[in-house]
């Protein structure tokens, strides 16, 4: 065997030292790691599309006033709601 041949070789040897050992338990545990986060990712993808449809083509509008003009600009802004195009239902909530 020549001397260019002993330098050449391209494979790793692990058996000769202690890092063998715990090469397994790495690969095992980021293979643990990315599943869990596969299984999260999917889980919240399925939360955020099961809320989002909930929330949809809905909005509110929030009149400042003080208490005593409050029905008059209520009714106000709820008849020019009813106007637009496309708007189904305007309902009134009171806290």
């Amino acid at each position: 065997m020549t001397d260019a041949m002993k330098f050449s070789r391209t494979d790793i040897h692990f058996s000769g030292d202690d890092a063998h050992a715990f090469l397994p338990w790495v690969v095992g545990i980021m293979a643990w790691l990315a599943t869990l986060m596969l299984c999260f990712g999917i889980s919240v993808g399925g939360w955020i599309t099961d809320r989002g449809g909930s929330y949809a083509n809905n909005f509110t509008v929030n009149i400042p006033s003080t208490m005593d003009d409050l029905p008059t600009r209520a009714m106000k802004v709820i008849e020019t709601l009813e106007k637009i195009p496309g708007v189904e239902a305007v309902k009134q909530e009171s806290e």
